[in-house]
């Protein structure tokens, strides 16, 4: 089985998180509320994946320094 490494930026603000609802008709967790992520491009750092999925997700920039990993096994059938 092929691994892919995904980021999920947990973003705070004001004791508030950021979610976003995913599109009814997308392949995995249709119309259910999630972290926003993505894909860890070839070559680039988690920390660089991080900083980038929240530019595409936010249009905003970070300058967090504090990045937590966690390794999950995938738990949904494709």
């Amino acid at each position: 089985m092929r691994q892919r490494t995904i980021v999920c930026p947990l973003i705070q603000n004001d004791g508030c998180y950021l979610l976003c609802k995913m599109a009814d008709n997308r392949g995995v967790f249709p119309g259910q509320w999630a972290l926003s992520g993505g894909g860890v491009e070839p070559g680039e750092r988690i920390e660089e994946a991080l900083r980038r999925e929240i530019r595409e997700e936010t249009r905003r920039t970070t300058d967090s320094e504090r990045y937590y990993a966690v390794d999950l096994p995938r738990r949904y059938p494709r």
